[in-house]
């Protein structure tokens, strides 16, 4: 697992970060939580996570500070930031002490699991190359293709430089000979993924061993073959090099058709093949990689199909999504012009569905919507697994006629909008109630966990409920109106302080100054020889 460390001077974001987030879904777990950056750079120390995901703006050691800090330390973290003030200048500081991602508050959940997702999977792979690397540094003889491997690895991640190694230098000059004495040179990567959980290390060592020989046998056909074993992702990468002569996608598709059905049989195994775009330059071969990884993300999505090439149907819808940016969408749902919105949906399923057969239409339609749906939810700023309706799943997508599915998607799109309008005005309602409550009851010791019993909800829901509609926390809020409420106290009569105090709720008299201090900008006594005027 890789261990997550989470910083906000918020208690309550904390908390929804630490303990809401399903982090085992992109195998992850918090390890610990902390309220400032100093605090964080010892919990860092003595914890070492992987990923810390940190507020910018802290009291004390803010988050660009301890960003600087570990970098500073050489601890290798990567640091996700959060911030709820769009400044370009904090983006510009936080790229240039190496931070991993910048998010704007709010952030939803979906958002941070994504983007912790693809932290998770850039740390395996630096895991795996430190893995191969290191193996190679610990063996007195390498042989040859130790090197190609590693080499290929370092090529796909953009990490590739000429150095030092007389071997690897003779490799990589051989590669650009070859490159100039043919006149056309295509290099493809080819990705093959197994879906299932690890099985015990004997069954993988057969796995590993039948996959990487069925897979060359047939791709020797074509060119020269490079290969890497993704061990941490259980994904096999190959990458083929030919000439246009040997160039023949239809029946290298056909043949990666039948290796698929033949690895399924002899393993059991439920496996994808995905295939990038070509390049004509070997060094370059990271466009490739991630055009096939952008494809073989949504491999559960495409139904019966288990090869994703990037001429099919499938990986045009992905391109057609890629360009139809959804910000767009976002931007006009954010200005409440749904209809408007839905218009933008629709043009990127009538760009998607050109020269696609209608039996494609459903897998277009899966994907469109796994897109669409992080806006409606970001819209309407709910968890994703708050949805009681069962929209946007695979499952529904299944039992549709392919014909259907696109009108099926924006009938489902005005009921999901419906039913979430409700629950906007519901939030409203119980963020009122919350407000009465404390209006109510202030006086005695209140707490968002005797609220949310009280009501019956969740303390972290209503605690993001009353945020939204009052515009302040619930414990903002009842700090503001006790202090408001002991104000008049003050000036209208001639109790104590103390006694003013608890009358207000706060049974420590030391605390109730401080909270006061803080909100007046002045203790209780100055306030009241200043109202009568002493």
């Amino acid at each position: 697992m890789i261990k997550l460390l989470v910083v906000d001077d918020e208690i309550w974001i904390r908390e929804r970060i630490s303990k809401e987030i399903p982090w085992e879904s992109v195998q992850a777990e918090v390890v610990g939580t902390a309220e400032d950056g100093q605090e964080a750079l010892e919990m860092a120390e003595e914890l070492e996570p992987d990923i810390i995901i940190t507020d910018i703006r802290m009291p004390g050691v803010d988050g660009i500070e301890l960003l600087r800090e570990l970098r500073k330390k050489s601890l290798d973290i990567k640091v996700i930031l959060l911030s709820g003030y769009n400044d370009f200048s904090y983006a510009k500081e936080a790229i240039k002490y190496g931070a991993f991602d910048y998010i704007l508050k709010p952030a939803e959940d979906q958002e941070l699991l994504n983007v912790v997702n693809r932290c998770v999977m850039t740390i395996e792979i630096e895991r795996e190359k430190e893995r191969r690397i290191q193996g190679l540094q610990e063996k007195a003889e390498l042989g040859y293709e130790a090197y190609k491997e590693r080499m290929l690895l370092n090529i796909v991640s953009g990490d590739y430089e000429e150095g030092e190694d007389d071997r690897q230098n003779e490799y990589a000059g051989a590669w650009k000979i070859f490159q100039d004495a043919i006149e056309k040179v295509y290099h493809t990567c080819i990705l093959v993924s197994v879906a299932q959980q690890m099985s015990d290390p004997q069954r993988r060592g057969l796995e590993h061993f039948i996959v990487i020989n069925i897979m060359t046998e047939i791709l020797e056909k074509y060119g020269v073959v490079h290969k890497a074993y993704l061990n941490s992702r259980r994904e096999w990468l190959f990458c083929l090099s030919c000439s246009e002569q040997k160039k023949d996608e239809k029946r290298l598709f056909q043949d990666l058709q039948m290796v698929r059905n033949l690895l399924e049989e002899k393993l059991k195994l439920d496996i994808a093949i995905g295939v990038g775009e070509a390049s004509d330059d070997f060094f370059n071969l990271a466009y490739s990689y991630q055009t096939v990884c952008s494809f073989m993300k949504y491999r559960k999505w495409i139904g019966d199909d288990r090869i994703i090439y990037h001429s099919s149907n499938i990986s045009t819808a992905v391109k057609t999504i890629g360009r139809y940016s959804t910000a767009e969408m976002a931007c006009l749902l954010r200005e409440g012009r749904f209809q408007q919105a839905k218009e933008t949906l629709r043009r990127i399923f009538e760009t998607a569905k050109k020269n696609t057969p209608e039996s494609r239409i459903a897998a277009i339609c899966r994907m469109i919507s796994m897109e669409a749906e992080k806006e409606f939810y970001q819209y309407f700023k709910i968890n994703m697994g708050e949805s009681s309706a069962n929209y946007f799943q695979i499952e529904f997508w299944n039992g549709i006629e392919e014909i259907d599915c696109e009108e099926k998607f924006f009938e489902l799109i005005d009921r999901f909008y419906k039913e979430k309008k409700e629950n906007i005005n519901k939030g409203r309602r119980i963020a009122l109630k919350a407000r009465d409550y404390i209006i109510n009851h202030y006086q005695k010791p209140l707490s968002l966990n005797d609220v949310a019993e009280e009501l019956d909800l969740n303390p972290s829901y209503l605690c993001r409920l009353f945020k939204e509609e009052m515009q302040t926390s619930f414990v903002t809020f009842l700090q503001n109106y006790r202090i408001e409420k002991a104000a008049e106290l003050l000036s209208g009569t001639n109790d104590k302080i103390g006694e003013i105090g608890e009358l207000v709720g706060y049974e420590n008299q030391q605390y109730f100054n401080k909270v006061f201090r803080s909100i007046k900008g002045m203790a209780p006594s100055e306030f009241r020889e200043k109202k009568r005027g002493r």
